[in-house]
């Protein structure tokens, strides 16, 4: 069976390096082999993952691209291209490397409306979260992302105290320590609980009621994905506007294991050799 080499240009923490690399695990959890190659040390231990600079391409392999102008097609059997942004990487303006681009909803799709080329819509896979009783963090927020200007988390802090919230607790990796230094920091204290980052997706979704997003730029928010899965009540804006999918994991593998051309089914992939 052929190779899948998941190529980012970014792979540093942020939502499109968890949903990657979560296509990744999901690949491989199937007996499809993925490897997740990037120029940041974040995902080595999230999946089967490699640094870019160790990626070497066969002419049979699929590679899945993201966030990485490549000035020409690379030699590989099917190259598909993994858009996860909307302005920062506008694709009808990066030279064509890839046979088509896939979009995670048509929303996505619609702000590059000026690519004509062909183009899938697959959502991100769904982590494995359950809803939990919200009695006692009712009136605990959370502000969930990397703490950096774009993702304004002073401004989600602000929000949740100005809608009466009790407490509100700060949940992500420092990705701009000047930013935080600026407007992170002056507002900890009694009321407000720096966590950083949690590795316990569940425990800290269990440990709020809501969650306030203020970000300059999303596609498809994951935190607005696990806090439908999770019963935490969502607050965003006009970015943060997209539906949560209802595709299952399981459909969602089974339209990239179609748009690589492995001629394969989950299921039959799931069953056990004979």
């Amino acid at each position: 069976m052929p190779s899948i080499k998941i190529a980012s240009g970014y792979t540093g923490p942020g939502g499109s390096t968890v949903a990657l690399a979560n296509l990744t695990n999901a690949l491989n959890a199937v007996g499809v082999t993925c490897t997740m190659y990037g120029p940041h040390d974040w995902h080595l231990d999230r999946c089967r993952a490699a640094s870019l600079e160790d990626l070497s391409l066969e002419v049979h392999d699929r590679l899945i691209t993201h966030f990485l102008p490549l000035q020409r097609r690379p030699n590989a059997a099917i190259v598909l291209l993994a858009s996860h942004e909307n302005g920062w990487f506008p694709i009808s303006r990066i030279p064509r490397h890839w046979d088509r681009a896939v979009f995670l909803h048509e929303a996505h799709r619609e702000f590059h409306s000026d690519y004509t080329g062909e183009y899938l819509l697959i959502p991100n896979i769904r982590e494995p979260l359950t809803a939990g009783d919200k009695t006692g963090v009712a009136t605990v927020s959370g502000v969930i992302g990397s703490i950096e200007e774009r993702k304004q988390t002073h401004v989600s802090i602000l929000r949740a105290l100005g809608d009466g919230r009790e407490k509100v607790r700060v949940f992500g990796q420092v990705s701009d320590h000047s930013y935080f230094d600026r407007h992170v920091a002056p507002l900890l204290g009694p009321r407000v609980e720096w966590c950083g980052y949690s590795t316990d997706k569940q425990a800290m979704y269990d440990s709020i009621g809501s969650v306030y997003h203020s970000s300059l730029g999303e596609v498809a928010c994951l935190v607005k994905d696990e806090c439908h899965a999770t019963n935490t009540a969502f607050f965003g804006n006009e970015q943060t506007a997209n539906e949560v999918s209802t595709m299952s994991n399981d459909t969602i593998v089974a339209r990239w294991i179609d748009a690589l051309g492995l001629g394969l089914s989950v299921a039959s992939l799931a069953e056990p050799p004979r």
